[in-house]
């Protein structure tokens, strides 16, 4: 049987935690100009599955979901997988694991959340990239 150090799964959880939190609000603040944010992606003829998605959020934070899904339809699952993401380390950190399986299950909800919530975008992403570098 493995050991595992499940001190440093619970910093891990807690790096993550901090990161996922910077990432829910990264896209307001760079959309009110607190913070620079620039597209990574050169654009060519097709459009960036991204585009929009500062916007989207700052619109969904304001409450105006119809103008959301106009500036990025991927806007409302991503924000839901930041979310539950966030939820379920909180959970993760403040319940103390007494065992292995714990990791077992982390790792089966994430890999669910994230393919029911980003799998379309993470595709439209792949195709943007694969397109851009042909």
């Amino acid at each position: 049987m493995v050991q595992s150090n499940i001190g440093d799964w619970r910093l891990f959880q807690l790096l993550l935690l901090l990161g996922l939190s910077i990432g829910l609000f990264y896209p307001l603040f760079s959309f009110k100009g607190i913070v620079e944010m620039s597209c990574p992606f050169t654009h060519g003829s097709s459009v960036c599955p991204s585009c929009g998605l500062s916007r989207a959020w700052y619109l969904l934070y304001n409450g105006e979901f119809g103008q959301a899904e106009q500036a990025n339809p991927n806007a409302y699952k991503l924000l839901l997988l930041l979310l539950s993401q966030i939820i379920w380390r909180g959970i993760l950190l403040v319940k103390i694991p007494k065992s292995n399986q714990v990791i077992f299950w982390d790792i089966t909800v994430t890999t669910i959340s994230i393919v029911l919530l980003a799998g379309p975008y993470i595709k439209a992403l792949w195709n943007f990239t694969m397109d851009s570098i042909n």
